[in-house]
């Protein structure tokens, strides 16, 4: 046995030094000191004789001893072992604890970095009829659907007129303008660029009335509060905000409420 290892041993038993009263199963036999006489051999022989006894029951009670040392030593052995377990068990419970705490304040970190850096990302589509100025998101009006949407304009702007429109334009505006714009998560920022690019198209003298079609069309243009129905308006020009132009092509009940807006916007018209 290591020096160490017999040192840690005794701290664990509770001893600082340890001396063994008989021999051990790992050191060296010990030399039986016999007493010899001078008055004759018979003398030596009875003497040797009980030594020779008390040395057979020395070996006897060593080997008890050495059971009882063995014992000891187990259980000293097996002490420190589980302390040991209990201790490195220790250690490993407080570093994942540590571990998952840190990993929580990262993500929570990442989390509100990314939302706060998120930029503003949407497109929005122009579609002119006649003195008709339709502003829609773009997912709204897929490129499928130009035919439909085209017949459903095509129907209002001759409920209103009585006359179908002779002018057709379709435009898109798309936010940001580049990838590394420096406001792209302005919404103030594209709305001001939105207006500058609305800005020719309603200088045209015959783009007398604004339609957006859905809450995100209203928002990414106007700092308003939707409403269907309400009536605003964009530099003198009366703008309507209508629902999203699919739910007049799945509930055509709804074409009656948005007929009556009309009716209203073209009164807000007649007005100026």
């Amino acid at each position: 046995m290591l020096e160490s290892q017999r040192v840690e041993l005794l701290n664990t038993m509770g001893l600082k030094t340890f001396q063994p009263r008989f021999q051990l199963s790992a050191a060296k036999p010990s030399a039986a000191l016999v007493l010899v006489k001078d008055e004759g051999a018979e003398d030596n022989a009875i003497e040797v004789a009980p030594t020779a006894a008390a040395q057979s029951s020395a070996q006897v009670s060593a080997q008890g001893g050495v059971q009882n040392s063995g014992t000891l030593v187990e259980k000293a052995a097996a002490m420190l072992q589980q302390q040991q377990m209990q201790d490195v068990t220790t250690q490993i419970a407080a570093g994942t604890k540590n571990s998952t705490a840190s990993a929580t304040d990262k993500k929570t970190t990442t989390t509100v970095t990314v939302n706060a850096d998120k930029p503003l990302r949407f497109r929005q589509r122009l579609f002119r009829c006649g003195e008709f100025l339709m502003i829609l998101p773009q997912p709204a009006l897929q490129w499928q659907d130009e035919r439909k949407a085209k017949a459903f304009f095509d129907d209002i702007y001759f409920a209103l007129n009585k006359q179908r429109p002779e002018f057709y334009a379709t435009d898109v505006f798309e936010w940001p303008p580049a990838k590394s714009f420096p406001l792209a998560h302005d919404i103030s920022a594209a709305r001001a660029t939105f207006a500058g690019f609305l800005q020719p198209k309603i200088n045209n003298p015959a783009c007398t009335l604004i339609i957006c079609w859905g809450e995100a069309a209203a928002k990414n243009f106007l700092d308003e509060k939707f409403e269907r129905g309400k009536i605003t308006h964009f530099q003198s020009r009366p703008v309507l905000f209508a629902d999203e132009l699919q739910a007049y092509f799945l509930q055509p009940r709804c074409k009656k409420l948005l007929w009556q807006d009309l009716q209203q916007l073209k009164a807000s018209l007649a007005s100026n």
